[in-house]
């Protein structure tokens, strides 16, 4: 193998330790953090220049990277997958797992050869590994638009590399109007090479739903400008994705696993299906079984597996399945962090009265469509509907809250499952503030 031909590495990891754990959890819940971004001050004045992505992380590390500081990033590629960790690749720490993970190569010895569109080599990382490639920080996701600064625009979290690597980059928050001026080269393409300017953000953490050691802040570039070089080479976008799994439904009773694999994009995205199918055949070969529980994926754009446990088109968009993420947190004794945004769900439990996932989906919509305050009236009617273990109630109430999370709720419906609610629970149209806020939700 010639030594500068680049490494596609795939690998999994079984018997995982609660550090480990821990990360991959929290790399998944993660994804939600990019509806927190603020918009900055307008600013006018460059700060300072990157043409490296270690250059950048560096500055990170060293805390010479700060709020609102206006950069540009020359000739970097501009691509739809993103760091699943961003910054983690640059760590100390992070290299030295790369460099462990190494010693972990397929006991067979065998040189995979690449898909047909893959001029890559490819080698196969033995189970054994244990995470040391994620705790590398390889993996990238891939994001729908956001509507993010509590406003009804839309934004699109793309990737920014110079190398070309992914996950080797960071994440960028692109306005919809440059997004269309230049999605459909990238979707040709892989990617395009460009000048991008914009202002330095750090996202708020507070609200997501995992507590942990995230060793570098939340970092993304809001863009405002962009300026093509040229349309990205083939082979020149090198992108990583990861699924953990399990062999039990009851996965904290089983073994849960973690695969990855990584393969350069291609127009008609048969790469990425051939990386899928690998995962799941690699899947089924470590757990033994036909049908593995898949517990979180890569992609908001496209569903690649069926009934996935913790599924990134729900976490992207901050709804998170308490029961699944109570069990993390029994395993791990990690804190689960239910009391989000100032609402008082930790009162709430997913019983046969409410639906709690349900009550999270259309509090995080009201909210970008209104405000918190307005949203917190949903967790105080929650909360007397399950103090009031009313089975009509609770079902009227998860009728409620699925029609709200819809992207045009029917007002009539609403409006009938409101007045099946009051009058169900008459207490409600006594308890303060709730009509005020809910006649503002419903028109």
């Amino acid at each position: 193998m010639n030594k500068n031909e680049p490494l596609i590495l795939k690998g999994g990891a079984s018997h995982l330790q609660n550090r480990e754990m821990e990360l991959l959890i929290g790399n998944l819940t993660d994804v939600g953090v990019y509806r927190n971004i603020e918009r900055g001050t307008k600013v006018t004045k460059r700060d300072k220049n990157f043409d490296r992505n270690q250059f950048f992380w560096k500055d990170v590390l060293m805390n010479k990277v700060y709020e609102c500081q206006y950069v540009k990033l020359s000739n970097f590629c501009l691509t739809e997958w993103i760091p699943q960790s961003p910054g983690l690749y640059h760590t100390k720490d992070a290299f030295y797992q790369r460099k462990a993970a190494m010693d972990f190569v397929n006991n067979f010895g065998k040189i995979i050869k690449g898909t047909p569109n893959s001029k890559r080599t490819q080698i196969e990382l033995n189970p054994n590994g244990k995470l040391k490639m994620v705790e590398g920080g390889i993996g990238n996701v891939r994001l729908k638009a956001q509507k993010i600064f509590n406003t009804k625009e839309e934004y699109y979290i793309l990737g920014a590399t110079s190398s070309g690597v992914c996950h080797e980059g960071l994440p960028v928050v692109v306005p919809l109007d440059l997004y269309r001026e230049y999605v459909e080269v990238i979707k040709d393409k892989g990617g395009v090479r460009c000048n991008i300017t914009g202002q330095v953000r750090i996202i708020d953490t507070d609200n997501l739903p995992i507590k942990y050691d995230r060793q570098i802040m939340k970092y993304c570039v809001l863009v405002e400008e962009i300026e093509m070089i040229r349309a990205c080479f083939f082979n020149e976008i090198f992108t990583s994705i990861a699924i953990s799994y399990s062999d039990k439904l009851k996965f904290i009773d089983g073994n849960p696993m973690w695969s990855f694999v990584s393969f350069t994009p291609d127009k008609l995205e048969k790469e990425l299906s051939s990386s899928v199918n690998w995962l799941y055949d690699y899947a089924q070969r470590h757990t033994h079984c036909l049908s593995p529980i898949i517990l979180g994926d890569f992609d908001e754009h496209k569903e690649h597996f069926d009934n996935v446990k913790l599924p990134i088109k729900d976490l992207a968009q901050g709804k998170w399945d308490w029961a699944v993420l109570k069990e993390f947190g029994k395993f791990l004794k990690i804190e689960i962090n239910n009391n989000i945004m100032g609402d008082h769900f930790s009162n709430i439990t997913n019983t046969t009265i409410i639906n709690k996932s349900k009550v999270i989906g259309s509090f995080n919509k009201v909210k970008d469509q209104f405000d918190e305050d307005t949203a917190s009236v949903l967790a105080t009617i929650a909360s007397i509907v399950e103090e009031s273990k009313d089975k009509n109630a609770g079902e009227l109430f998860d009728a409620f809250n699925e029609e709200l999370e819809k992207e045009e709720p029917k007002k009539s419906l609403l409006q009938t499952f409101w007045n099946g609610l009051t009058t169900a629970l008459p207490v409600l149209t006594m308890t303060a503030g709730v009509i005020e806020k809910i006649t503002k939700i419903i028109g």
